[in-house]
């Protein structure tokens, strides 16, 4: 593992303007950034977004390269992949077009995708079918640009459909596109109680990106308020030679008076644990 993998994010400091996080990440020596796509730092909707000239600004300006767009999918938020409102379709279609687009405009080349959700009322099966015409229109488009697209399972409370490994695998095999690849999301994977050795012995080298957090009785915590042991996490990336991002999902209220906090603890502990693999791999030798 390298130093150089790990990847700032913005979503608890939504009560701070974007340029905080690259001032953060700058201070930390953290190389990259995902950028969250709160209507308060960078804003998208179906018909246009804000000029990526601001942020690609801040990334020359403070070092940090824009490594990600992660869009806002989840229930309430209205750009909902598993639609079946026809109206609805055509606006979350346009709204993940424009996310590539910023994808591709910033360099980023990457986007995290959800599968979306059915309402409780409608067949699973019929959601889950709507979710996969849009998402093969999605990827189609994204292939176009040359944006990679890295889809996380969601959490029960956040969806019903795709919420786990074995919905994953049989998502990315219906799907059926190279664009189309994984995020594993330590607190989805948590609170599923599946491992990251099961990820890496079904997916392999399509887990292109992982939200790297910390787990205990909230999800997106950072490292060292949850139960999640980050040393042995680490040896399991490096195990099977991981090369993607570890971004920082840190995403609850307790860190929004001072998130920069959040990352300096988190920033500790990875290079803490990184020095530790690093010293034992000499060690082998």
């Amino acid at each position: 593992m390298k130093e150089e993998q790990l990847c700032i994010m913005n979503h608890h400091y939504q009560f701070y303007p974007i340029e905080e996080v690259f001032k953060t990440a700058n201070n930390l020596g953290i190389k990259n950034i995902e950028i969250w796509t709160a209507p308060q730092h960078f804003y998208v909707d179906y018909l246009n977004y804000d000029s990526p000239e601001k942020i690609i600004e801040y990334s020359k300006k403070y070092n940090v390269k824009i490594a990600c767009i992660c869009p806002e999918q989840t229930n309430p938020k209205p750009n909902n992949i598993a639609t079946i409102d026809e109206n609805q379709r055509k606006r979350t279609e346009n709204y993940f077009r424009n996310v590539v687009d910023i994808a591709s405009v910033t360099g980023a080349e990457k986007a995290v995708v959800t599968s979306g959700w059915g309402f409780l009322n409608v067949p699973r099966e019929k959601s889950w079918n709507y979710s996969l015409e849009m998402m093969k229109r999605i990827c189609s488009y994204a292939e176009e640009r040359k944006v990679l697209l890295c889809m996380e399972a969601l959490q029960p409370t956040e969806s019903n459909l795709v919420k786990n490994i074995e919905d994953l695998h049989r998502y990315l095999n219906e799907v059926n596109s190279k664009c189309l690849n994984i995020c594993i999301d330590l607190g989805a994977a948590s609170v599923a109680g599946e491992s990251i050795d099961e990820y890496f012995n079904t997916f392999g080298k399509r887990i292109k990106h992982c939200h790297f957090v910390d787990v205990g009785e909230d999800t997106h915590l950072a490292w060292g308020d949850g139960n999640r042991n980050m040393l042995e996490d680490l040896k399991i990336f490096e195990k099977y030679k991981y090369e993607g991002y570890l971004s920082m999902e840190i995403a609850n209220s307790r860190y929004h008076k001072k998130p920069f906090l959040a990352d300096e603890q988190s920033h500790s502990k990875f290079i803490e644990n990184i020095e530790k693999i690093n010293s034992l791999e000499r060690k082998e030798i």
